[in-house]
């Protein structure tokens, strides 16, 4: 009788969980066609700036990078911020980020990853920009090449010493899409671009090595471990394309990228619909690192977990639907869900399990993806709560608590209407 009392009280605890967490909004910010939001400490230590991309779907029009310094301190005055032009040169920027200090041994540089399937903005490239030393505006010195002029496009950096030189390089994903008459040919290959040594003041691509083809647009590296005891650095990517979820690693002893000999590459998972992101955390709380995964289809979208298994080179990958349902609407390229990630609310201390926040891309939704049961490891149940809702398409949101009041914000670029919106999980006072 005991067991059963303290088996309820688990229950409604968890279940309050998911119900928990409300936010509201706070404001929102005028800027043309926002895409990718992305908050850190970039002028200082002591506060977050916000940087969001911005684009148009149409060619000769002028796409842009805005910052806004100290956004945290703006948060009661919002219809006062004006955005900062960090650049107008550059054609459909996808996600900006800092660059770590130590790939130059510098402060202030930012990558941006830009070009999508658009006419006259598909030749992207990695570019870098530094408005601490350059001011602005800034035009992006660029560092990938594309051979052949071939449009490629690209939406993601990480930067990681890929040859045991000392120098962290550009690992990336790049994707070209041919159109042939009434059908579409796509190519995609994982490359990165080799660190020189230094920077050019002018635009100088670095050095291309191709690593396997697949990976597209999103990935992720992670350091996972053998049954052995050996480490290996993995490169997982939802392959958007091609409908697959895949894990790149290599088998030089040292742990180089530089042969093409020695890299492997396996299929995680295929054929549910467009993988689209992907994020890597303990996500049941067992001490293990799994998969956060959207899967983006015009209709019947939906929110994946994958166990990361003991062996992760011949192993299963167990799979589990934690949310589902979502409804991108019916044209070639629309689908939901977008981009998410997994937070534990500050506000929250004793939650065990993170929760789950998604872009619904095309259907306009932001959501909470919450466990039911936030004891048992072994419990997948989720629930999915719509927390914003604007007409058209969302991009990805960031998740920051900028004021430092205790209570993380929510960065929502909401591209058809023209505005950021920034939510709070702070109460009313």
């Amino acid at each position: 009788m005991t067991g059963t009392k303290f088996t309820v009280v688990l229950v409604a605890l968890s279940i309050s969980f998911a119900h928990s967490l409300k936010p509201r909004e706070i404001g929102h910010v005028s800027i043309q066609r926002p895409g990718y939001s992305s908050v850190f400490k970039y002028s200082d230590e002591k506060s977050f700036d916000l940087f969001v991309t911005s684009f148009e779907a149409a060619e000769g029009t002028e796409d842009e990078i805005y910052m806004v310094r100290d956004i945290g301190s703006k948060l009661k005055n919002l219809g006062q911020v004006v955005p900062e032009v960090l650049s107008k040169n550059v054609d459909w920027p996808n996600e900006v980020k800092k660059v770590p200090d130590d790939v130059f041994g510098e402060d202030g540089y930012i990558w941006a990853a830009t070009g999508f399937m658009v006419a006259g903005k598909m030749a992207g490239y990695v570019g870098l920009l530094n408005p601490k030393k350059h001011g602005m505006p800034d035009v992006p010195n660029v560092i990938s090449v594309n051979p052949g002029d071939v449009p490629w496009f690209y939406h993601r950096v990480e930067w990681i010493d890929m040859n045991n030189d000392g120098l962290k390089d550009a690992l990336t994903a790049r994707t070209f899409v041919e159109d042939e008459t009434s059908d579409y040919v796509y190519h995609a290959d994982l490359v990165w671009f080799q660190n020189p040594g230094g920077l050019s003041t002018t635009s100088t691509p670095w050095q291309l090595h191709v690593l396997v083809d697949g990976p597209d647009c999103f990935f992720h590296t992670v350091e996972l471990t053998l049954p052995d005891g050996t480490t290996k650095l993995c490169v997982i990517s939802t392959q958007y394309f091609t409908e697959k979820l895949t894990v790149t690693w290599t088998d030089d002893p040292n742990g180089s990228w530089a042969n093409p000999d020695d890299i492997r590459h396996r299929v995680i998972d295929q054929d549910r619909g467009h993988y689209f992101d992907l994020v890597i955390d303990d996500l049941n709380n067992d001490g293990r690192l799994d998969l956060m995964v959207t899967v983006n289809k015009n209709w019947g979208g939906h929110v994946m977990a994958y166990e990361i298994p003991d062996n992760f080179i011949t192993d299963d990958w167990p799979a589990h639907l934690l949310a589902e349902g979502f409804d991108g609407g019916y044209m070639y390229g629309r689908g939901a869900p977008g981009s998410g990630f997994t937070f534990r609310p500050a506000s929250e201390p004793n939650r065990k399990k993170p929760v789950i926040l998604i872009s619904g891309d095309d259907d306009g939704m932001i959501y909470l993806i919450q466990p039911y049961n936030d004891d048992d490891s072994n419990d997948w149940q989720y629930h999915k709560t719509v927390i914003f809702t604007t007409p058209g398409m969302v991009g990805s949101v960031s998740l920051v608590d900028v004021d430092n009041d205790g209570y993380e914000e929510i960065f929502i670029p909401a591209w058809s209407t023209q505005k950021l919106h920034i939510l709070t999980f702070a109460p009313l006072r």
